[in-house]
């Protein structure tokens, strides 16, 4: 199942893995066998999916790189009692209908996975369409939807097969239509449309905030906001300064001058005791015009729970400024931008969660900036990046991505990458800004008809009425 993920992308194996789970839980002989072997499952997928969390523990080896193995076995292993739990529990109350109760056991799993203790929908199933003609549905469904949907239809591929495996040649038939060339429709760019550079660094973590490379990485910034062009805005990563805002009044005027553009750039900032994680956008003379401060912040990453007992065990905020913890930043709405538009800020870890980008005044563009640097080089920026292109699937806007690393883009409103820079270049892009389009489903409705249908569903199972077994023979007199 995990080998459909980015970015190897090979879905079929994905859909495959879920069918014969589907079986194996039709099968099982009891709740405890059933979640034994989910939590298994659970603890494969993840390990196979997240390997990549080892690298933010390797960035300073001597002081983190002990967690790292605890870390590899502990996420996946906490993640899987989402599955195990919720499958256990759904075979106790399966009745006659076991693969419907999978079905609906394992939605709710993903929707306490991605919700519970700040949520983590990292890798949710429906993310395996995204290289498919069926990715489309994200503006209906919305990730989760599209999840619920997909393991609605492979328990009932799974139910109507059971007696007659030959049918499963019949239900094969709609996978080649996931099959075909993803060939998305085009997306429009008015000829008026405004122009915004994205800026690469490529500061490696392990020597982003070396003091003697840090003028390095800056230097390349201000370069390329300085060459030539008449782009309306700039845009660099997340924390591309390594100064706070409070005492950076000297940079700020610098950038201002040399730059040819307003620049929005990721930055720290302090208020009071508080440091939050920011990303301000700066006019011509260096002045702060809008401050975002990230309100979706990473556990044990820019904070941690419970902060002074693990300080005790040497355990702190690995982004976090002196190893502390940021807080988090208040609901802001989306900020004028003059010819850009109407723009809302994500920055990093809040890219994953579409509750994130739909809330508030629908704005005109999306605007993510990240530092991947921080997921290694290869498994961790590709998912993240796929997260990003769902984002703007789901919203029907087109996203500006601009990463310390890469993989910088454009991301088009229907998900497709339409100019890059990869992964480990530094560099900068020029790029038209398309037009939105018009409200997606999935925003009218924050992806509440798959959640509706999961309810009633599941009512319907658990009731009197659902767990009369379709074949009892009536009683003798």
């Amino acid at each position: 199942m995990a080998l459909g993920q980015a970015p190897l992308g090979f879905w079929p194996l994905s859909l495959v893995g879920l069918f014969i789970w589907a079986r194996l839980f039709a099968r099982g002989h009891g709740p405890k066998e059933v979640a034994k072997d989910s939590w298994l499952i659970g603890f494969g997928y993840f390990l196979v999916l997240l390997h990549w969390i080892v690298w933010p523990f390797l960035v300073e080896p001597e002081r983190d790189g002990w967690m790292a193995p605890f870390a590899l076995v502990l996420l996946p292993s906490g993640l899987a009692l989402f599955w195990a739990i919720t499958q256990g529990v759904a075979h106790r109350l399966a009745g006659h209908a076991p693969y419907l109760a999978w079905a609906i056991g394992l939605s709710l799993a993903e929707l306490g996975r991605g919700h519970l203790f700040t949520g983590f929908p990292w890798g949710g199933f429906s993310h395996v369409l995204l290289e498919t003609p069926a990715s489309g549905l994200y503006a209906v469904f919305g990730a989760e939807g599209l999840s619920i949907l997909m393991l609605f239809a492979v328990g009932l591929v799974a139910w109507v097969t059971q007696e007659k495996p030959m049918r499963l040649l019949v239900f094969a038939t709609p996978l080649v239509f996931l099959a075909l060339p993803y060939r998305p429709e085009e997306v429009v760019i008015p000829a008026d449309a405004p122009t915004v550079r994205l800026v690469q660094p490529n500061a490696p973590q392990d020597e982003k905030w070396d003091p003697l490379l840090a003028e390095v990485f800056y230097q390349r910034l201000l370069t390329y906001s300085a060459a030539p062009g008449t782009p309306d805005l700039i845009l660099w990563p997340e924390t591309a300064i390594p100064y706070v805002l409070e005492f950076s009044d000297h940079i700020l005027a610098e950038i201002g001058e040399k730059a040819v553009a307003p620049v929005g750039f990721g930055i720290n900032r302090i208020e009071g005791e508080r440091f939050y994680n920011a990303f301000a956008f700066i006019d011509a003379e260096g002045q702060v015009e809008h401050i975002y401060d990230k309100q979706h912040l990473v556990p044990f990453g820019e904070y941690v729970p419970f902060g002074e007992v693990f300080a005790q065990l040497g355990i702190y905020g690995l982004a976090a400024s002196q190893g502390g913890g940021y807080s988090a930043g208040r609901t802001a709405e989306p900020f004028d931008l003059g010819a850009v538009g109407r723009a809302k800020v994500l920055i990093c870890y809040e890219g994953i969660f579409p509750w994130e980008v739909v809330k508030g005044e629908r704005p005109d563009v999306l605007i993510l900036a990240t530092n991947d640097a921080w997921f290694g080089t290869w498994a961790g920026p590709a998912q993240h990046m796929a997260q990003a292109r769902i984002r703007a699937i789901e919203t029907g806007l087109p996203m500006l991505r601009v990463a310390n690393t890469g993989i910088t883009a454009l991301i088009g409103t229907n998900g497709e990458i339409l100019a890059d820079l990869p992964f480990g270049q530094q560099g900068m892009l020029d790029v038209k800004l398309p037009a939105p389009e018009p409200l997606t489903v999935f925003v009218k409705y924050k992806g509440w008809p798959a959640i509706l249908l999961l309810a009633i569903v599941t009512f319907w199972i658990i009731s009197p009425f659902g767990r009369i077994p379709i074949d009892r023979k009536p009683r003798r007199a």
